[in-house]
């Protein structure tokens, strides 16, 4: 069988992409999360996403970042559940904000208003 060369795309990667929809999924780490997203994206395999959101949810990286993925790559309940984790200190406006869809511009401000 013939190789066939998909550009701009890492080899593990796309195979911890396409095993999100097998049996025995390879687990993304943080370091691959975005790149994997983005894959998830452009090969049109949604259901991919939901466990990269999961394994997000429960990683170490900042409050930020698990607010800027969502907002990117439309990643709802990890939006949500970050939100509820965080705390009126945790909030702080910053210029990233700035870049903030509308929609998650309004669930900051909900969250901020719930505290």
């Amino acid at each position: 069988m013939p190789k066939i060369e998909i550009k701009d795309v890492k080899f593990e990667d796309f195979a911890t992409l396409l095993s999100l929809v097998q049996k025995d999924p390879i687990e993304p780490t943080e370091d691959t999360a975005e790149s994997i997203l983005e894959l998830a994206e452009r090969f049109m395999l949604s259901a991919a996403k939901r466990h990269v959101e999961l394994v997000l949810l429960s990683s170490e990286m900042g409050n930020l970042e698990k607010i800027e993925l969502p907002d990117k790559h439309d990643l709802n309940f990890l939006l949500v559940e970050t939100l509820k984790k965080c705390e009126e200190e945790d909030i702080e406006p910053t210029y990233e904000f700035s870049e903030f869809s509308d929609k998650t511009k309004a669930r900051i401000l909900d969250r901020l208003i719930e505290l």
